[in-house]
């Protein structure tokens, strides 16, 4: 299975992006492919 987050960055989104990248993290732990893609 393959997850894709997609986030806008923006300085109010910080904790969010803390969220999604730890959700990406376990989703790969668990065997799934998973991305997490933000803006610059």
């Amino acid at each position: 299975m393959k997850i894709i987050n997609i986030m806008y960055q923006t300085s109010f989104t910080k904790g969010q992006e803390l969220v999604a990248q730890r959700l990406a993290l376990q989703l790969q732990k668990q065997g799934c492919k998973s991305y997490l893609v933000t803006s610059p």
